[in-house]
């Protein structure tokens, strides 16, 4: 996706009557920039959803995603994640949010279902990325 928009002068947001800048224009081509915007309305359509909300790092939509959760809950995640994913799990997530998570071969069918079945209504979220 391109990420550079004309600007009228630096700090000044543009096209703030741009349907995909949700009437905030464009200040910073990561907070939003037209051709993200067009993508996330499309997607949104595609999925007949009201809105989608695009990252520009799998960090970024993974720290997104596990805010949503609660002290006490479960992630269930293969055991091969991207490292820079299961160090912020093990350091940040377990330790700081109080959130167990659970590395498991994914490949092992009756393992997760095993695991799954352990943490009874605990486990909200399976973390997997694709190799």
């Amino acid at each position: 996706m391109a990420t550079t928009f004309k600007q009228s002068a630096p700090g000044q947001p543009t096209a703030i009557n741009d349907p995909n800048s949700f009437g905030m224009g464009y200040e910073y081509s990561r907070t939003g920039n037209p051709t993200r915007g067009a993508f996330e309305r499309g997607v949104a359509a595609a999925e007949n959803s009201k809105y989608c909300i695009t990252f520009s790092s799998g960090s970024a939509a993974t720290s997104a995603v596990i805010h949503m959760l609660s002290h006490g809950q479960n992630v269930l995640c293969v055991d091969d994640v991207y490292g820079g994913t299961q160090r912020y799990f093990r350091k940040i997530v377990s330790p700081s949010m109080g959130i167990n998570v659970d590395f498991i071969d994914f490949g092992d069918l009756n393992l997760m279902e095993r695991t799954i079945e352990e943490k009874e209504d605990k486990t909200k979220l399976l973390c997997f990325q694709p190799q």
